[in-house]
């Protein structure tokens, strides 16, 4: 979790770092903060619950029936 973390704030102040240098305005820097806190969020969680969630339970509810459907059976 720790080098999901190290990975965004090294974009994060590449980014800020060529935002100021260009003299971009406040709403860009908002823009950026908030995309890179829900990401960095977003990332944490998938990790944290990466052996729990299964996305092949979800493609075999999905595709289940069409596939036995397709078969015949």
């Amino acid at each position: 979790m720790i080098m999901i973390l190290i990975v965004y704030l090294t974009i994060g102040i590449a980014e800020l770092r060529y935002l100021r240098r260009e003299k971009r305005k406040k709403r860009t820097f908002v823009i950026l903060i908030v995309s890179l806190t829900l990401l960095l969020l977003l990332s944490e969680v998938l990790y944290a619950v990466r052996n729990s969630y299964q996305i092949s339970v979800w493609i075999e509810a999905l595709f289940g029936p069409i596939d036995s459907w397709l078969i015949g059976g």
